[in-house]
């Protein structure tokens, strides 16, 4: 997740985490340490510690890093972190980056098994090479070991499933093809020709909106990444020259004057002419929830 002024001092959020990562040294950072890693790492780059703290309370980024889950098999890697090389112990969840660590590992945590030759090769992250608590150990799924299944659940699987369901219609609804009852309408567009001899009822559901209580079934993730489209467009506002914002919020901004719409004025003087240009600048809806329901209106769109 990008917002432009975190992209100007190398920062982005890891999606999953809700955390700030560095785009150059990929490790996790809280707000409270970006300060003292740009000076210590990036020092050509300069914080604005008072935009920066609007933007970390405008994307809600918590003051702490969340603790993944650990398991045995590991968890999916996180984009924002960089995947290291290290062994994995085969009774516990614990992960090592150097072979003698994980020797002395097994010496006291499981000295009732015999020691083995060789450890079990592995992936694994951490938020950061420094500090308490940050540079504990987590494994990670390899990426070829779940990237084939997403690819898979992505295209076969919904493909299949599609076709099961439009297998599962008894009774089909045809477009209607007689003459006496196709609308001009019908005519111009030629829409019934398009659909001659498919049944129409599967066809309407597939491009139908979805309703408000479907629990983002219909779109799944959709609604999600058209809100994050939306809020990174909204995060530009203050960035943008108010001259580019009028031009956004003007019906013809190429046309540099038009004709006063109030009749004195031309009554009066034909040549009386006034800017096209509007001179409210684009802006943010007064009432927060406008967005929302813009983000519902717009998902189907971009699901086409």
């Amino acid at each position: 997740m990008h917002h432009p002024y975190l992209e100007s001092i190398d920062l982005v959020i890891d999606p999953n985490l809700q955390a700030l990562c560095c785009n150059v040294c990929m490790v996790a950072l809280t707000p409270q340490q970006v300060l003292h890693h740009l000076s210590n790492k990036h020092p050509g780059l300069q914080l604005d510690k008072k935009h920066f703290a609007r933007v970390v309370h405008y994307l809600h980024i918590s003051d702490d890093l969340p603790m993944p889950s650990i398991t045995n098999k590991g968890v999916m890697a996180f984009k924002g972190l960089k995947v290291l090389n290290g062994f994995a112990c085969d009774h516990c969840p614990r992960v090592y980056t150097a072979s003698k660590s994980m020797r002395t590992h097994h010496l006291q945590s499981h000295m009732d098994i015999p020691c083995p030759s060789m450890w079990q090769f592995c992936k694994m992250q951490q938020f950061n090479s420094g500090g308490s608590g940050l540079r504990t150990l987590w494994r990670v799924l390899d990426a070829g070991s779940y990237s084939d299944n997403i690819a898979n659940i992505s295209s076969n699987d919904i493909i299949k499933n599609l076709r099961q369901e439009m297998s599962l219609q008894d009774q089909k609804t045809l477009a209607p093809q007689d003459e006496r009852i196709i609308s001009p309408w019908l005519r111009t567009t030629r829409w019934h020709e398009h659909v001659e001899n498919y049944d129409i009822q599967p066809l309407r559901r597939l491009v139908e909106i979805p309703g408000r209580d479907n629990n983002n079934t219909e779109l799944p993730g959709i609604k999600q990444a058209v809100k994050v489209y939306f809020d990174e467009a909204l995060a530009w506002l203050p960035l943008t020259d108010e001259l580019v914002l009028q031009k956004l919020n003007s019906a013809d901004p190429l046309k540099l004057y038009v004709h006063s719409s109030m009749d004195m004025c031309i009554n009066t003087n034909p040549h009386c002419l006034i800017s096209g240009i509007n001179n409210t600048p684009f802006h943010r809806h007064q009432d927060s929830s406008t967005m929302t329901k813009y983000v519902f209106l717009s998902s189907p769109c971009y699901a086409c």
